[in-house]
């Protein structure tokens, strides 16, 4: 009675032991099937399948890693597509160089403002050349002006406590004739050029009437501002290309040991005519020639040109007549004039635009 109703229970249930064992093998197959399909079959996949959940793999995502031992490339199977985060970086990325160079165009733009209104321009006033038939020199046809710039007009003698003066017999009459005596240190002397400079001879400092060597001069004080006159003793000294190198080792040696000060170059004032007609050195077009050069050199930023000639020769370009006993120095009172245009040219750095006559 006993093994009748056993095997009556088993009757019932096996209906739903069949059921449950085919869908078993049902999702078994599947899981088995898609993998297989996907990676190959191996002792390693079939043994981590029978020893794990079936509804783990079943329902597994389909961006999963490669199973161990299936020989698949677990860098490959990852994901490719970028993600929120990813995509978030790209624009942010795209966004930063949009603006840097946005930024890089308004910079550009500021610094083209700066430029126009910060450098000087020298510019030049042309006319028709003679040949020339000379070693030393030529025709260039044009002859330099004054750096234009936004010169201060109102500087007094003050603005000159700093300043150093560099130059031969002409810039001895700024000396004696000026009353600069105590308030800039003055290194001239008759007959000095580029060529005694580039040679290391010594040089006459007024102030002291001692001999001194200018490169030690320049490195052992500071100065605000620097005046140059030099090149009428040059003009039998080698060509203008050699005259242009000697004056660009005395600015780069001007800048190197004085960074911060201003370089004037002042132009040679021309002959008069009887004195520039009689020589073919000492002339007035050899003088045109290496002030193009001098002005060439300015910059416009730490160097500028200076040129007084407008104020005392014809229209001819001839140092007029009464102004000077031998055609070259000019006479004491008119160094004032030039002393004055000087006063009206002035490059001053913020420190100093309140500093007034004294």
């Amino acid at each position: 009675m006993m093994k009748d109703s056993r095997q009556n229970k088993w009757r019932k249930q096996a209906p739903d032991i069949f059921w449950a064992c085919m869908v078993t093998i049902i999702v078994g197959a599947f899981a088995l099937g898609k993998t297989v399909g996907e990676n190959g079959l191996t002792f390693a996949y079939i043994e981590k399948k029978l020893t794990s959940p079936l509804w783990q793999d079943a329902f597994a995502e389909e961006n999963t890693s490669d199973p161990v031992g299936m020989g698949g490339n677990a860098e490959e199977n990852q994901q490719t597509e970028p993600t929120t985060l990813e995509k978030k970086d790209e624009a942010e990325k795209i966004d930063e160089a949009k603006t840097e160079q946005l930024n890089g165009k308004q910079t550009e733009e500021k610094k083209k403002t700066e430029r126009k209104e910060d450098i000087g321009v020298t510019k030049f006033d042309k006319y028709t050349p003679v040949k020339i038939n000379s070693p030393y020199y030529s025709d260039r046809g044009k002859t330099p002006l004054t750096t234009e710039y936004k010169y201060s007009k109102k500087t007094g003698k003050s603005y000159f406590n700093d300043a150093m003066f560099i130059g031969d017999s002409r810039m001895v009459a700024f000396y004696d004739y000026l009353d600069l005596k105590d308030t800039a240190d003055f290194y001239c002397q008759d007959g000095y050029a580029l060529y005694d400079w580039v040679r290391g001879k010594s040089i006459l400092c007024k102030n002291t009437n001692r001999a001194e060597n200018l490169n030690q001069v320049l490195q052992n004080k500071k100065y605000g501002k620097v005046y140059i006159m030099l090149g009428m003793n040059d003009l039998g000294y080698g060509n203008t290309a050699i005259f242009r190198k000697r004056m660009d080792s005395l600015i780069e040696e001007i800048k190197k040991t004085q960074p911060n000060a201003v370089i004037y170059l002042m132009g040679m004032l021309h002959f008069s005519k009887g004195r520039s007609d009689s020589s073919d050195v000492y002339n007035n077009i050899n003088i045109n020639d290496k002030n193009v050069e001098l002005a060439k050199a300015a910059d416009g930023k730490q160097v500028f040109y200076i040129d007084v000639n407008p104020l005392f020769t014809d229209e001819k370009g001839y140092l007029k007549e009464g102004l000077s006993a031998d055609g070259c120095h000019m006479y004491g009172v008119y160094y004032e004039k030039w002393y004055k245009y000087l006063k009206e040219h002035v490059v001053v750095k913020k420190q100093e635009k309140n500093a007034g006559e004294r």
